[in-house]
């Protein structure tokens, strides 16, 4: 399932809950829906970037066969618990899973 898809199913699980709540609660979920979403993706790509980064930083590791997965993934909770947020260790792994995946694209397609 697409990214966008699962924030779209979300939206609308959402939507259905405060339709029961009446026309009051949907005309809120029309204002905060689009919000939150926006606030998820944002987390999610800075998230990614993260994870990036400490994939880029074990390229050397990667490259020797020396790569530790669980270095990535600690460079990422560290990164986003020093900005004072929580994060899910589930999460930095799926990010940095996803970044080791597009390095492993980027380095082995062509420029081009």
């Amino acid at each position: 399932m697409s990214l966008s898809q699962w924030f779209s199913d979300l939206e609308n699980e959402a939507k259905a809950k405060l339709a029961e709540l009446g026309e009051k609660a949907e005309e809120i979920a029309e204002y905060v829906g689009p919000v939150v979403v926006d606030d998820i993706e944002s987390a999610l790509e800075e998230l990614g970037t993260l994870a990036l980064d400490a994939v880029v930083a074990e390229a050397p590791k990667l490259i020797s066969g020396q790569e530790k997965f669980s270095n990535a993934v600690t460079d990422v909770v560290q990164n986003v618990e020093a900005q004072g947020k929580p994060v899910l260790v589930q999460d930095a792994q799926m990010a940095v899973q996803g970044a080791y995946h597009a390095f492993q694209i980027a380095v082995s397609t062509p420029a081009g």
